[in-house]
């Protein structure tokens, strides 16, 4: 953001405004994908790390589309024995 809008990040960063608003964002985090419950064990997960939240919201993203293609993989390997058998 302070490359893009210098003048509102040092106002945002004078205020503390900036961790305030990823917090909001982050309560919206995966709450699409999971439910509520799962959604808050991960939450619980993502805060707790040493790790920053955006490097491991990136490789649950990555875990997500690895489960998602190997689901299809199976419903597409099931679905061509179904028509062979």
């Amino acid at each position: 953001m302070a490359c893009v809008w210098f003048r509102m990040f040092l106002k945002l960063s004078r205020t503390n405004l900036i961790d305030h608003l990823a917090r909001r964002w982050l309560r919206l985090l995966f709450t699409r994908e999971f439910s509520i419950n799962d959604a808050m064990v991960l939450w619980d997960g993502l805060f707790a790390s040493p790790i920053p939240i955006s490097e491991l919201a990136q490789w649950v993203c990555v875990a997500m589309l690895i489960r998602i293609r190997t689901k299809r993989e199976s419903q597409f390997t099931s679905k061509i024995r179904f028509v062979y058998s």
